[in-house]
């Protein structure tokens, strides 16, 4: 009886087995399908910008002097006209001046043809044989072989340094103690910094390339105001007026140079960098301040793109703008590098880049040269396309294929494959519009006529 149970058991087992393999073998297997259509491929990818003024300016120096006040600091307005920095170039001017009122003379001299005339010359060669000696005994102090601008302007440095040492050291131990005798010492050591500053202000100007270059033009200027009076001596009526006039076209340029006018801002415009400060020394020619426009249409934005990905854009196309605050704009490619440039990326490895400048649409007018902004670019690789999923297509001996959704089975077909951008490939061939591609078959281990629901 026993043996009739346990038989009966089996062949109950058996047959749900049965049952359950026919049934799994039946059951229609769940996958995810996408109908095709036409569209465009589109592809996407993101790089940074910098905010920068379509035209800025350099403005230099047009005189030597001590920077007395700097009334503009980086991010403020200026407008055109507006003294950019002021600078005391009285030393300079009286210089100019002198020689004026020195080619004057000679001018004078010229002109009047008589004894007074001539010895008046005689007396001014005298006089610039004795200027050009000073000029040249002074350059040799201070420049020669043996010159000591070099060494005093140490020595000054040195004494400056050590008196604001010592003053800081005081004012430290003065913190600490209210005596009234400290605080006079106090103030003694702050005079001996200050009168060390001054020293050593002067030391420094003693010892540039301007001062030196000003000694070398003023030795010039007395030889040839010499080998004027040597001319003057031997010339007489044309080849006089001819001197005269040779000399007037000095005058005039030492005349306008008198006559300018301090650094100014050429037009209405932002200071994107100012470089100089109240108590420097600046020399005719340096820079003292950047500027640049800031208005509507003024702003640009570049980028330094992969080249690979600057291959896939147009001049004219749109990107998508972030600020740091989140605020969204457009901006339109207007210039596209065809030279890539080499560079090494923040992981150390080397990349081809090309720059894209780019007009923002809408920039707040707060924003200036200068931020960064997140860009996002689109670039289409095929227009009216069929096109499915890559993750659909699977190789096959003949070439490439999809599986189909007819019918409830899957139905592996052949394609023909195109482009591929953005996770999706171009198919010319093999499927149309309407059908329903299974999406990941290898993930959902769809075969061929296997029964699927969706």
């Amino acid at each position: 009886m026993k043996k009739k149970y346990k038989l009966l058991l089996i062949s109950v087992v058996i047959v749900l087995s049965i049952a359950a393999g026919v049934y799994s073998y039946l059951k229609p297997l769940a996958v995810e399908v996408e109908t095709v259509s036409f569209g465009a491929i589109q592809d996407s990818f993101t790089a940074q910008g910098n905010i920068l003024p379509k035209d800025s300016v350099i403005m230099n120096s047009n005189t030597s002097g001590e920077v007395i006040s700097v009334p503009f600091q980086v991010g403020m307005a200026v407008h055109n006209g507006d003294r950019l920095a002021e600078i005391d170039d009285s030393v300079q001017r009286r210089q100019m001046e002198d020689q004026v009122r020195s080619l004057q003379f000679q001018q004078s001299a010229l002109y009047a043809q008589n004894t007074t005339a001539l010895s008046e010359t005689r007396l001014r060669r005298e006089q610039l044989e004795q200027q050009l000696a000073a000029a040249q005994h002074e350059y040799d102090r201070l420049f020669g072989d043996d010159g000591t601008a070099k060494d005093l302007m140490n020595i000054a440095e040195i004494s400056y340094y050590t008196a604001r040492r010592n003053y800081n050291e005081a004012k430290d131990l003065d913190d600490e103690d209210d005596d009234e005798v400290a605080d006079l010492e106090l103030y003694t050591l702050r005079n001996q910094m200050e009168l060390a500053k001054k020293d050593m202000m002067v030391a420094q100007s003693e010892n540039s390339e301007t001062t030196e270059q000003y000694y070398q033009s003023v030795i010039s200027s007395y030889e040839a105001q010499l080998d004027s009076l040597d001319d003057l001596q031997g010339n007489t009526g044309s080849s006089n007026n001819a001197t005269a006039q040779q000399l007037q076209v000095t005058i005039s340029n030492l005349q306008d140079e008198l006559n300018r006018e301090p650094p100014a801002a050429p037009f209405d415009a932002v200071v994107w960098e100012m470089l100089v400060e109240a108590g420097s020394f600046v020399s005719k020619n340096e820079p003292i301040a950047k500027l640049y426009k800031n208005g509507e249409g003024e702003m640009e934005i570049e980028a330094d793109v992969l080249s690979e990905d600057a291959l896939r854009l147009n001049v004219g196309d749109l990107a998508t703008c972030s600020l740091a605050d989140g605020t969204a704009l457009q901006a339109k490619i207007r210039f596209i590098s065809p030279v890539a440039q080499e560079t090494l990326s923040t992981i150390g490895i080397t990349e081809n880049r090309c720059k894209i400048k780019l007009t923002p649409v809408g920039l707040p007018q707060k924003i200036g040269g200068g931020h960064q902004v997140d860009l996002t670019f689109t670039s289409v690789a095929a227009q009216n396309a069929l096109s499915v999923p890559a993750s659909s297509v699977i190789p096959m001996e003949s070439g490439s294929g999809v599986y189909l959704a007819r019918d409830g089975k899957a139905m592996l077909t052949p394609v023909t494959t195109g482009v591929r951008s953005g996770g999706r490939i171009e198919i010319l061939s093999g499927i149309s519009e309407g059908d329903q591609v299974i999406l990941d078959p290898y993930d959902s281990a769809v075969t061929e006529g296997k029964r699927i629901s969706f």
